[in-house]
This record gives structure tokens, sequence and C-alpha cells, in this order.
């Protein structure tokens, strides 16, 4: 191999790990629909959330919840994520996981850790089993950005983010969330 192309090799391996690595997203994120959605109101009393758009790919996010009978062991989340690109939508996540468990030992999947790290800082849910009855449970302040997608992220994408929560196997709740990544609008 000639000095030219060690040359070449390098300034293009450099440019990159420079693209790969800069701050700036390609992407803008954009939530379309947010909802929480009471399955069962014998169990929980209160479920509300809401969002709003503070600036391109930034959203502030609060929810609360109270519960009318105390959950033990027994609750579980089953987690959906979904995506589509070029009109083709395919199960990016599927997993169910019981809520103690994963207070009490953690999650191994990157982005769920994240968002589980960020619910704990910005709230004052339990960190561990028993959910108590009768307590207003409430998260404030929640930033959610791009930075949740890591930059190698195909867009334009839609996603839809969906958490059933169950109680002895019976659903009593949904979370549930659509949005897309959106080319950056030119300046």
């Amino acid at each position: 191999m000639d000095q030219y192309a060690v040359l070449l090799s390098i300034i293009t391996l450099s440019s990159l790990i420079m693209v790969l690595a800069s701050k700036e997203q390609k992407f803008s994120m954009e939530f379309h629909k947010v909802d929480c959605i009471i399955s069962n109101p014998r169990v929980i009393k209160r479920f509300e959330c809401f969002y709003e758009k503070l600036g391109p790919s930034r959203y502030l996010s609060e929810a609360l919840f109270i519960l009318n009978q105390q959950l033990d062991k027994t609750i579980e989340s089953h987690i959906r994520i979904h995506i589509g690109t070029g009109g083709k939508i395919v199960k990016f996540l599927d997993m169910r996981v019981n809520v103690c468990d994963t207070l009490k030992a953690g999650i191994s999947v990157p982005i769920l850790r994240k968002i589980i790290a960020l619910l704990m800082e910005s709230s004052n849910f339990p960190r561990k089993c028993p959910v108590k009855a009768n307590f207003l449970y409430n998260m404030s302040n929640l930033i959610v950005d791009d930075s949740f997608f890591p930059k190698y992220t195909p867009y334009p994408m839609v996603f839809n983010y969906t958490t059933d929560i169950y109680s002895n196997q019976k659903k009593i709740a949904i979370i549930h969330i659509e949005g897309a990544l959106v080319a950056k609008k030119k300046k």
C-alpha cells in the first residue's frame, strides 16, 4: 500500500469517527401522542401523564398515579417498541419483566436502563416493592430528548412504545407513546 492510500485511509477513518462522535444529531425527535390509560379502575384510582414540547427534539414529561390497593411482587411490565422506516414496521423490542425484580436487580437493556434511571431521578416512584395504596406517586420535570437514540439511528423513522402493566396477570394500565425521527430542518 503506498503512502497516498494510507493517508486517504486515515483521512476517511478520521472523518467517519468525527461524524459518529459529533454532538449534533442529524434528526429531530417528535412526539405525536402520549397516553396513560387505566385498564382496571378497581386497582388504579388515578393515572395521568403529560408532555410539553420545549424545543426541537426536547420534551418535558410528567406523570402521576394513585393506587386503590397495594401491589406486591406480582407486578409485571410488558414492554414493546416497534419502529418503522420506509413503510415497514418491525418489532425492535418485546420483553416482559417483573417490576419488583427489576427494581431490585436492574435491567440489561441499555435504553431501558437509561429510562429507568431517569424515572427514578425525577420521581418518588418506589425503589422496591410493595407499591403502596392511597399514595400519590409523581414524576416531575423529566426531560426527554434525542439523546435516547444513537447518532447512527436511521431516519426518517416512526416509533411506537407501549408498556402494559399487569398485577396478578391482569392488565391494570397502559403507557403508549407514538413519535417519529425526522430530518432536521435547515436553518
